[in-house]
Order: C-alpha cells, then sequence, then structure tokens
C-alpha cells in the first residue's frame, strides 16, 4: 500500500510538473529582434559595405560613407536600394565578409521602419492628373441624368488613346478647344432636355445603305414587315411632326422596283402605326421627287423609337412584289 501511494504520489508530482513546464511555454513571450541603434548601423556599414561603396570606389554608383542613420530622410533613396539588395540577399556580395542572417535581417528590418516613419510623417500620395468623361461616359451620364440619349459623336471630338485605353486620365487632357466643345455640348442637351418654345422647326435625316436588302425583317421595326429603318429620336417638344420616305431612284430617276404595284410603307413610334403609305410605282425625281409623306402626326416630347418599313405581303422572298433592293 505504501509502494502504490509513493507510485501515485510520484505519479501526481510528474502531471504537476509536466502542466508547469507546458503554462511557462505558453506563457513565455515571444521576444522581437533586437532593433539596431545608429551607431550599430553605421558601424555594420563601416565594416561590411563600405570597403567598396565610398568616395573613392563607388561601387555600383553608390558611396556609403557619407550617410547618416539619423538623418535618413536625406538619403530615402539610397536607404530603399539598400532595403532591396539586403532582403534579396544580394549584399555583401558572394566572397566577401559577410555578417550573421540575423544581423542582416535586423538591419534591413530597422531602415524599413525608419521609411515607414518617415512615410507616415510625410505622406507623399504622388499626383493625379484631371479625370474626365470619355465620350462613351459621358452619353451613359446624360442617359442616366436627363433619361436622354445623345449622339456624342456629333457633339464632341473622338478621346485620345492610350494602351489600348481612351479612359486614362493621363492621356484625356483638356484642352481650352475641348473644353469649348463641352460647353457648346451642355448648352444643347439642357435646351434639348428642357425644351425651347422659341425654337425654329428643324429637320432629322436618317439614312440607310443603298444595297441594303429590304426582304428581311429589321430589328427595332413591327413585326409583320421587311425592310425599313428604325431609329431612336429625341423629339424636342411636344407637336405635330410629319414624316417623309425617300426610296431610293436609279439612273433614270425612277423608283428602284418601279413594276411593283400595292406596296406600302408603315410609320410606327414605339411600335404603334401612326401612318400607312402607298407607295406609288410611278414617281419619278422628274415629277417632284420619289419620295412620299405622312400628315401632321402629334408626336410627345423626348426619346421615342421611330421606324418606317415595307409591309410583308408574302412570307416567301421570291413572291414578293418589290424587288430585292
Amino acid at each position: 500500500m505504501i509502494k502504490r501511494g509513493l507510485a501515485f504520489a510520484g505519479l501526481t508530482a510528474l502531471c504537476a510538473l509536466g502542466i508547469r513546464d507546458i503554462n511557462l511555454a505558453q506563457r513565455a513571450p515571444v521576444t522581437a529582434p533586437a532593433m539596431m541603434s545608429v551607431d550599430q548601423e553605421t558601424a555594420l556599414v563601416k565594416q561590411y559595405c563600405q570597403g567598396c561603396h565610398n568616395s573613392t570606389t563607388k561601387s555600383g554608383s553608390l558611396d556609403l560613407s557619407a550617410i547618416n542613420f539619423s538623418r535618413i530622410d536625406q538619403h530615402a533613396e539610397v536607404a530603399e536600394k539598400m532595403i532591396r539588395k539586403l532582403r534579396a540577399g544580394m549584399m555583401p556580395p558572394p566572397g566577401m565578409p559577410r555578417p550573421d542572417k540575423a544581423v542582416v535581417n535586423n538591419f534591413a528590418t530597422a531602415l524599413e521602419s525608419s521609411m515607414d516613419r518617415l512615410a507616415a510623417l510625410r505622406p507623399n500620395p504622388g499626383n493625379h492628373s484631371l479625370q474626365r468623361l470619355n465620350r462613351t461616359e459621358y452619353a451613359n451620364s446624360i442617359r442616366e441624368l436627363l433619361g436622354i440619349d445623345i449622339d456624342v459623336a456629333a457633339l464632341l471630338p473622338p478621346d485620345s488613346m492610350g494602351r489600348g485605353f481612351d479612359n486614362i486620365a493621363d492621356v484625356l487632357t483638356l484642352s481650352p478647344a475641348l473644353m469649348e466643345g463641352y460647353v457648346r455640348a451642355a448648352s444643347k442637351i439642357s435646351r434639348t432636355a428642357i425644351g425651347d418654345l422659341h425654337a425654329a422647326p428643324t429637320v432629322a435625316t436618317f439614312t440607310m445603305p443603298r444595297t441594303a436588302s429590304q426582304m428581311r425583317h429589321v430589328e427595332g421595326t413591327p413585326f409583320g414587315t421587311r425592310g425599313g429603318i428604325a431609329v431612336v429620336y429625341n423629339f424636342p417638344a411636344d407637336g405635330d411632326y410629319t414624316f417623309r420616305i425617300e426610296p431610293f431612284d436609279d439612273s433614270n430617276g425612277l423608283l428602284v422596283g418601279a413594276k411593283a404595284e400595292g406596296e406600302q410603307v408603315e410609320v410606327s413610334i414605339n411600335g404603334e402605326r401612326v401612318a400607312l403609305l402607298d407607295i406609288d410605282p410611278k414617281m419619278t425625281v422628274t415629277n417632284g421627287g420619289v419620295f412620299v409623306q405622312s400628315g401632321p402626326i402629334r408626336v410627345q416630347a423626348g426619346p421615342q423609337r421611330v421606324a418606317a418599313a415595307f409591309i410583308q405581303h408574302y412570307d416567301g422572298p421570291i413572291d414578293d412584289l418589290i424587288a430585292p433592293i
């Protein structure tokens, strides 16, 4: 019984000792590497660096004999170069006397800390060029703010490109001529957005390629039509508008597809028909021009989708009445 009691007591003592050692190990502080003083930094550079980097040899165009580590702000560029070389293990060079790795790390850490303190005291965010909007961003901003689409290519010149991009601040300079262009654009856009009671009647013309096929449905035109054109136009004010369609004529002044009979052109606004115009195959340029025109149609101000397209009489393009072009 006594032996077992002693054994149990010994085991308890060992366990308690082990727990105490573990607790001590856990509570032991992790000591950071000691920072080097200015005198230690100066002595280290003098011993291992100034043999090559002095006022006489200037290896690598670097002179460390006059560096003052207490005023590292006066040698910031040299300090940054030293940090890069030390962290890369390039200095001292192979074959030359070299301090212990821990000493090198402490020296690099001391330089980094000094540079960090200097940067915190004198922050330098750098220079930033005036950032202006390019044409695409300008058009998107106008659409989001005012709800109108503008032809920005007709208002502003093309943007300069830099490294394949047209939204780099350093490239998008703002000249006096360009500023005048932005002022003119703003004046026109504001009149369009607000309206002008004294505005004179204007004409807007939209064209399409002469060789475009008229046999297929065009995106934006109503279903059941073929060919034609669809555009989004910003009407400047509520009022009565007239729509004029000018088909192409051939070299003799006749309408292209002059043998067609019963062809009609539908004029629609936002997909709703507002006019249905008959095509006269006998009209010529000599008889007043190859065109058909609607009467006054009431349209509200703002961007509206306007379309003019042929009525499709048959499903098959071969059986249709008008020529392919």
